[in-house]
């Protein structure tokens, strides 16, 4: 039996102590999250009664109950698409840098002027201005992979040139006849999309080229002489 004490409190009748009993462990991370979803819920109602715009963390998601404001890319969204632009047609498309060393160091000058007229967010500022550096170190790293890749597959089609050259007298009349005895494949001189093949001559003078910066900048090498030379 339970009594009322005299301050109030329940106290057993006949001496009787109770097990105390734990409560049970509150779920602190869900319970947090469900109370930064109110909060920016209550936060969002009142942008919108405002007409003003909620910014909130990126990477949050809708499912957590935060979503991700697009709008915060807005400033540098054209810088983006042209730094996608330049890395698609150096790059991708021919493996060289000629549009990004033409754009690049403008698209920088007016960074760094837009940035000094102090319009912009120091945010929105330095991401201006780091955007074409970024961009063109991209494409810039791309053409010395892809300059050294076109070396080392170079080098294997000369010396299979040489192995036909000692066997039959003569330098091939084409590509096609080392394979396979001296070559397995004829290897691409560039990994990209367009002017990725080499150029072989077997006479009156053999030589080997490619194009290493579109149209006309061309890497050639001379069977007679040993030696390579570029042409513009």
């Amino acid at each position: 039996m339970w009594s009322l004490g005299i301050d109030g409190s329940n106290a057993p009748a006949d001496g009787f102590n109770p097990p105390e009993v734990s409560p049970l462990p509150l779920p602190t991370t869900l319970y947090q999250i469900h109370l930064e979803t109110a909060a920016l819920s209550s936060k969002a109602e009142a942008c919108k009664t405002r007409g003003s715009v909620l910014q909130v963390p990126i990477g949050y998601n809708r499912g957590m109950g935060v979503r991700f404001n697009i709008r915060s890319l807005s400033p540098v969204r054209w810088s983006l698409v042209l730094s996608i632009v330049l890395v698609f047609l150096d790059a991708v498309l021919d493996g060289s840098y000629l549009f990004s060393a033409l754009v690049c160091p403008i698209w920088l000058v007016v960074a760094l002027f837009r940035a000094g007229s102090g319009r912009a967010t120091a945010r929105v500022a330095i991401a201006r201005i780091l955007i074409p550096v970024v961009t063109g170190a991209i494409v810039f790293a791309n053409f010395y992979i892809q300059d050294e890749i076109a070396m080392a597959n170079a080098a294997r089609i000369i010396q299979a040139c040489e192995s036909y050259r000692e066997d039959n007298g003569a330098y091939p009349e084409k590509l096609g006849d080392v394979v396979p005895r001296y070559l397995g494949s004829i290897p691409p001189a560039k990994y990209c999309g367009s002017w990725h093949e080499f150029w072989y001559f077997g006479s009156p003078a053999a030589t080997l080229s490619w194009v290493q910066v579109p149209p006309f900048g061309r890497k050639v090498y001379n069977f007679v002489t040993g030696e390579w030379r570029y042409i513009d």
